[in-house]
């Protein structure tokens, strides 16, 4: 079975600090943050590393085309903060409240989200794997199936490359707080995995109330399509 990662290190964008100061005065007196309410919940310095991760399912119809994606990224606490104010911003220049694929169909308010995302995060990853080659692993030689499901698989794998991207940087001083899109399916196997591989007992929350995990959702639906054409093209060849 082939499980595909894909990976990349962010280049600071450009934006006015003015325009940045702004938007973070807009944030600090706005009535409610979700991602503020998890990093006060959780005593999160502003030098911790958030790991925001989504799962992106795509069933089409056929079974074996059955792509199951966990994508997102990595960035400090403090700029996760400000991330949500600019993203905020985009989004009610764009009419709407919360990020979907089907609302956001332009591509400059595309490209603005991207500008969003390039200006505050660090690092971004994800994994994939067909439910085609999951399922036609023989459990006899590797016991897949009674160990993993595709989800928390994929989501181990994620968590993996964002702690060897922050071991190779130096970094190890920095915990990294693991951030999951709650009501996916095998939270409670994902959960135990990483705690158990980590030491850190993953979090989940409501893309609603955890901007960043809707940034997330824009990556695994990006990875996703990118994967499918090359995972389903390669079986179909």
């Amino acid at each position: 079975m082939a499980t595909w990662v894909i990976n990349h290190r962010f280049k600071a964008g450009q934006m006015g600090l003015e325009m940045r100061n702004i938007l973070l005065q807009e944030f600090l007196s706005s009535n409610y943050s979700g991602l503020r309410h998890l990093v006060a919940s959780l005593f999160m310095p502003d030098d911790r590393l958030l790991a925001m991760l989504t799962l992106y399912y795509d069933a089409c119809g056929k079974e074996h085309d059955d792509l199951v994606v966990v994508a997102g990224f990595l960035a400090p606490v403090s700029a996760g903060l400000q991330f949500e104010v600019e993203w905020n911003l985009v989004l009610r220049e764009a009419g709407v409240r919360h990020f979907s694929h089907a609302r956001i169909r332009t591509q400059g308010r595309r490209i603005c989200l991207i500008r969003v995302i390039t200006h505050h995060v660090r690092y971004w990853v994800g994994a994939g794997v067909l439910q085609k080659d999951y399922q036609s692993v023989d459990d006899a030689d590797y016991k897949l199936h009674e160990s993993f499901y595709p989800y928390p698989l994929c989501g181990l794998i994620c968590v993996a490359a964002a702690a060897k991207w922050r071991d190779t940087h130096n970094l190890m001083d920095a915990p990294i707080e693991y951030v999951f899109e709650g009501g996916d399916e095998q939270r409670g196997q994902l959960m135990s995995i990483v705690e158990k591989r980590t030491g850190v007992t993953p979090v989940f929350r409501n893309r609603l109330k955890a901007v960043p995990i809707q940034a997330a959702d824009f990556a695994a639906y990006e990875v996703r399509y990118s994967l499918r054409n090359i995972l389903v093209e390669t079986n179909e060849n």
